[in-house]
């Protein structure tokens, strides 16, 4: 989402004067082919009113009078997908104000997603069963947290831990 949006004025000024904003704040949320996609109560905090008032700006922007936009159930039926009109998107090119982010590509070494709470154990693909005792014990003693897989917990009846982990503080 832009943190501010480029007014077209003299083209604002033909919508109703309680949806300007409401307009400005959709354009924000809609990518470079003029499709955006939200919650409503997302779209109501960024426009600082009500849910049930954004509900009437967002049903009022997408009547065809205005040409503003068109809405359509989105695919997986979980809300509405709204189409700006390309007239009312920024002609140039727009800065978006975030921060630069890490690359999305995966490499076959990091192909497992976040599994839970004990994943850094798939992903960091440690050679053999001892070399894991450290990171657990980093968890254990951090949040009482114990891996269902290794067994009993320290101080059980049981426990596979090695003894020089558990001497140290």
């Amino acid at each position: 989402m832009l943190s501010y949006t480029p007014y077209i004025f003299v083209l604002y000024r033909t919508l109703p004067r309680h949806t300007r904003d409401s307009a400005a704040a959709m354009v924000s949320f809609a990518n470079r082919a003029g499709t955006c996609w939200f919650s409503v109560r997302t779209f109501a905090r960024v426009v600082g009113v009500s849910p049930a008032t954004a509900g009437r700006h967002l049903a009022e922007l997408t009547k065809p009078v205005y040409e503003f936009a068109s809405r359509r159930r989105a695919p997986d039926n979980a809300g509405f997908e709204y189409t700006i009109n390309a007239r009312w998107l920024a002609r140039g090119a727009v800065s978006h104000g975030r921060a630069p982010g890490v690359s999305r590509a995966r490499t076959k070494e990091y192909a497992v997603k976040n599994k839970g709470k004990f994943a850094f154990e798939k992903e960091v693909g440690l050679p053999d069963e001892r070399a894991k005792w450290p990171a657990r014990m980093r968890w254990w003693r951090r949040d009482g947290s114990w891996p269902f897989d290794a067994g009993p917990k320290p101080g059980e009846p049981g426990c596979r831990v090695p003894p020089e982990l558990l001497a140290m503080p």
